[in-house]
């Protein structure tokens, strides 16, 4: 079975929006947790997310961990 969601991204001046097809609704993200989804869907583990995020925005491994949870 198919594990990926179907969503559409928009950016939008300094955010992005995030379309869910399968329920017809939509969010307002910052364009950072817009591309945590994005990396989520793709199937990319936590970790390589958080390690990537963690040396972008110079924030302690473990924070960033937790963000992505």
């Amino acid at each position: 079975m198919d594990k990926t969601h179907h969503f559409l991204y928009k950016v939008v001046e300094n955010k992005t929006i995030v379309w869910f097809s399968g329920n017809n609704e939509y969010l307002v993200l910052e364009n950072t947790t817009a591309d945590i989804l994005k990396r989520l869907n793709k199937g990319i583990s936590v970790k390589d997310i958080a390690n990537t995020l963690s040396k972008k925005l110079s924030v302690p491994l473990e924070k960033t961990v937790d963000f992505v949870l």
